[in-house]
């Protein structure tokens, strides 16, 4: 089984401890499933789905672990679908084949198994999830040069610059927001913008989305 090319191991933040994360690249292993979501350093390994809070509440998990994470927010619902769709089908992958949970044997092994599911799920539908998921990563790694982009038009003090940058990136307001504490409503934003700027940007900005709607 191979992916559709050739990935790299990718840094996709720093964590809460002041650490470098990468993340590993699919790999089939032992010849029967696919190795995904390793994430770690030389000191570190583990996996994005053994995050805390990640089984009920999966941005909060990122958000928690990472203080500097590769997806904007505007794309973190996108990541989290498309990791929680290749977690679901690496595992009923690995259910077809075994014939079962792996507890004991299963008394309907024979009818759970199916060799042609699981030849598609592992050949085709798994690398083009990897695909996408690796798509979204590569579109993420400009951000930070787009921050920097947004910070140096805002030192100008021109707004709808900044706003007709966003919309050439597909960006939004929100993507401007590093943290966003729910408990004390304080926000954090990008090198460059401050509280104001962030108001000024978020309504000129809706207020061009809902003009060209319109048009």
């Amino acid at each position: 089984m191979k992916t559709l090319r050739q990935y790299k191991k990718i840094k996709i933040g720093i964590n809460k401890y002041k650490e470098p994360i990468y993340l590993t690249p699919p790999r089939f292993s032992c010849d029967w499933y696919w190795s995904f979501g390793w994430i770690g350093n030389k000191n570190l390994h583990t996996h994005l789905d053994s995050l805390e809070y990640w089984d009920k509440d999966k941005i909060k998990a990122i958000k928690e672990y990472f203080i500097e994470f590769v997806i904007k927010n505007s794309d973190l619902y996108k990541f989290i679908e498309l990791v929680e769709t290749i977690y679901q089908y690496k595992k009923h992958s690995e259910l077809i084949y075994i014939g079962g949970s792996y507890y004991t044997k299963n008394p309907c092994k024979d009818i759970i198994k199916n060799a042609d599911y699981y030849n598609s799920i592992n050949n085709y539908i798994l690398p083009q999830l990897f695909e996408e998921f690796y798509k979204l990563i590569e579109e993420n790694l400009k951000y930070p040069k787009q921050c920097r982009q947004i910070s140096e038009i805002m030192l100008e003090g021109n707004t709808k610059k900044c706003v007709d940058y966003l919309f050439e990136n597909n960006l939004v307001p929100y993507d401007l927001i590093l943290n966003d504490d729910k408990k004390t409503y304080k926000k954090t934003f990008i090198s460059g913008i401050i509280k104001d700027d962030y108001n000024s940007i978020h309504t000129l900005y809706y207020k061009t989305y809902h003009q060209n709607k319109k048009k």
